[in-house]
């Protein structure tokens, strides 16, 4: 490694062509840029790169649907594509593939989450659900109307956030599922404010249809 000791090496830093300038100590090195193979990664370096490159593809097809109108609006260092990435990266198992549907999140935001929510079938009625929620006393007024949204998972697929038009006050509901061209298997619930520019953690549910 070579070292600069003149003034211009304090205003270079970063790669330039095949070298790399490296400020340390008050220093200015320069380096070769490392030449790297097919081989000169570990397997458990391929098997991470591999892991990563599917979950990023997993968040490429919600960006425009999930990332930008949810995930974009989440306080906080980094970006909405990041935090979704970060969030679903413990779904997916070391080999990449999907793992565990119920550990993926959609939404996650500012809004609180209900108490004591519930979700069930009802017989007889194809395609219809019930759900009910207990609010918070004490901050009931000021989240009274958000509104109940749901994404669909089906059983190699997800849809996109529906918009129920039910509100947080209601506190229970009937919803009628849209007619999807595939069957659903479970749903992501949560809530958005009245601008939708808030939203809610979600929670997983599953179901089975009564034949």
């Amino acid at each position: 490694m070579a070292r600069i000791t003149g003034s211009i090496g304090k205003f270079v830093s970063g790669k330039l062509g095949e070298v790399v300038f490296v400020q340390r100590e008050g220093m200015t090195y320069i380096r070769r840029v490392p030449e790297y193979s097919k081989n000169s990664w570990t397997p458990g370096q391929k098997q991470h790169r591999e892991r990563f490159r599917m979950v990023n593809a997993f968040c490429l097809q919600h960006n425009m649907r999930v990332i930008k109108p949810i995930w974009n609006l989440i306080p906080g260092k980094g970006s909405g594509y990041n935090k979704f990435l970060k969030a679903n990266m413990p779904a997916f198992g070391l080999d990449g593939q999907l793992a565990d549907r119920a550990m993926l999140h959609f939404s996650d935001g500012v809004l609180p989450f209900p108490f004591h929510f519930n979700f069930d079938m009802i017989p007889g009625e194809l395609g219809k659900i019930r759900v009910s929620w207990e609010n918070d006393a004490l901050i009931s007024g000021k989240y009274s109307s958000d509104e109940l949204c749901f994404l669909p998972a089906f059983a190699d697929s997800f849809g996109e956030p529906y918009f129920t038009g039910i509100r947080r006050s209601s506190a229970m509901a009937m919803i009628a599922l849209p007619d999807y061209p595939s069957k659903m298997e479970a749903l992501y619930l949560f809530f958005t404010s009245n601008d939708r520019k808030r939203y809610s953690p979600d929670k997983y549910v599953e179901f089975h249809f009564f034949d």
